[in-house]
């Protein structure tokens, strides 16, 4: 399986104070599955934490958080955006969106617990 965390997920595998489905922890820890992180979702973490909205630790460097765990990163490409800006308006949320768009593009599974992604036919597991 093909995976790409949200940031729920990914917040759930660096913090034990925020909690994973059943069925997302076991996919992550699958050495089966590939697990994909889009930039935006560590962006998104970063600004929430900055403007007050998490209150968590700030991680030192994302990139290598990441890739010491054996996730990929999943860049974003010009038609990521485009898609992502072209989707119905069943959800607004700008970092979401992309990751709909990526999940789309690439064949890939969204870990989230976002009720609204299913709306666009992206694969979901939470």
């Amino acid at each position: 399986m093909r995976l790409l965390l949200d940031a729920p997920a990914l917040l759930g595998v660096f913090f034990s104070s925020f909690r994973l489905g059943k069925r997302a922890r076991i996919a992550i820890a699958d050495l089966n599955n590939q697990v994909w992180i889009c930039p935006a979702s560590a962006y998104e973490i970063e600004w929430k934490r900055r403007i007050g909205k998490l209150q968590i630790p700030a991680v030192a460097d994302w990139q290598a958080a990441l890739t010491s765990r054996g996730y990929l990163l999943k860049p974003v490409a010009m038609e990521h955006f485009v898609a992502a800006a072209n989707l119905p308006m069943h959800h607004r949320d700008p970092w979401d969106r992309l990751l709909i768009a990526q999940a789309l593009a690439d064949n890939l599974t969204i870990v989230s617990p976002d009720r609204e992604f299913p709306a666009y036919g992206a694969p979901t597991l939470w």
